[in-house]
Order: structure tokens, then C-alpha cells, then sequence
């Protein structure tokens, strides 16, 4: 996913310096649930701020105090366009049943780690009753996320700390992709 790129007119002044344009770049899936959960029970102006405050942060590598400067209006437009454009990628993405291994466009590295794909298939009822359980309490999109690193995690037998850490849009098209192996089955009775 391209960077979003926020010109800051006039220039945002901090610690001695000037900002000139905000950068936001593809969160790792544990700093947008991170970010999401400040809506999770619900929207509201505050919590909304909290979010735009907490995604900007963790996508543009800011410290906090420089991020808390950052007018209203800017952070708003970039945790908006930023999930826009997470939510374009995840949306146009299938992969075909038939296949069962899901490639990175781009190598993750998780500490001394390199992931280039992942194997993918139905999972068992424990598994998916395992990750349906982050859904029991609220189905806000925290939780959603949640229930897709768990899937993730779970399937492909990457532990959770390592999913974790993938781009967040790595994690939602993984899920998505899982979904769709256990949607396929349920039609034919196979697997």
C-alpha cells in the first residue's frame, strides 16, 4: 500500500523544528486494533478524535506530542483516508479457492523472521470457535480485527505476536481468504 501523504500548510512546528508534511504508511495490524479501539462500543466526537489521534501516531511515526498538535481537521482527513484506502485494498482482494497459498506482494520481517507467504486452509471448529470468541462481546471493527489475527494466527500455525506485527491489510486479506475456504466448503461438503 502507497503512503498517504498530507501537506501541512503552514508547517507544523515542534521541538525546535518544522513538519511539512504528514506521511501515514500501512499500520501493523496490532497498531490499528490499537487505534480501533477507541470506537469500538461507538462513535462519538471524542472518541473520534481519540481514534484519528492514535492512527496517525502509529502510521506516521510522530511522537505523540507532535501528533497532539496536528490540527483536528488534518488528522481526521488522514485516519480517514488511511482507512479508505486499507479498506480499497481488502475489498478488491480474492484469492481463488483453489489456491492455498496467500503471497506477500512484499516480504514481512518480524524480527529475525522473513515471511514471503502464507499457507492457508479451512480451519478446524476449534480453531474458528477460538477466534469467534473475540466476537462475543462486540462485532466493532477492534474486535473484528482481533478475530482476524487470531484466524490467522491459528490456520497457518504463525504465532500471534508475529501476525500481529504484519501490515495490517496482510492480516484482513488472509482472514478474508480463510473465509472463504470454509464458505467453499460448507457449499460442496468438502474442505
Amino acid at each position: 500500500m502507497q503512503p498517504i501523504v498530507i501537506p501541512l500548510d503552514p508547517p507544523l512546528r515542534h521541538a525546535g523544528g518544522e513538519i511539512h508534511e504528514l506521511v501515514l504508511a500501512e499500520p501493523e495490524a496490532q497498531k490499528m486494533f490499537m487505534a480501533w479501539r477507541a470506537i469500538e462500543s461507538g462513535a462519538n466526537p471524542e472518541s473520534s478524535a481519540i481514534f484519528a489521534r492514535d492512527l496517525v501516531a502509529k502510521s506516521s511515526g510522530l511522537a505523540e506530542s507532535a501528533v497532539n498538535d496536528i490540527p483536528l481537521s488534518i488528522m481526521l482527513t488522514g485516519a480517514e483516508r488511511l482507512s479508505d484506502a486499507i479498506a480499497a485494498e481488502v475489498e478488491g482482494f480474492e484469492l481463488d479457492e483453489s489456491e492455498t497459498e496467500f503471497v506477500f506482494p512484499a516480504p514481512v520481517t518480524v524480527g529475525n523472521i522473513e515471511y514471503t507467504s502464507l499457507s492457508l486452509r479451512e480451519p478446524t471448529s476449534g480453531e474458528a470457535i477460538k477466534a469467534n470468541s473475540h466476537l462475543r462481546n462486540s462485532q466493532g471493527p477492534a474486535s473484528q480485527l482481533k478475530y482476524q489475527m487470531a484466524l490467522v494466527s491459528l490456520v497457518t500455525g504463525v504465532p500471534s505476536p508475529n501476525v500481529h506485527r504484519f501490515p495490517v491489510t496482510i492480516v484482513m486479506k488472509a482472514a478474508r481468504a480463510i473465509e472463504v475456504f470454509s464458505m467453499a466448503g460448507r457449499q460442496t461438503g468438502a474442505s
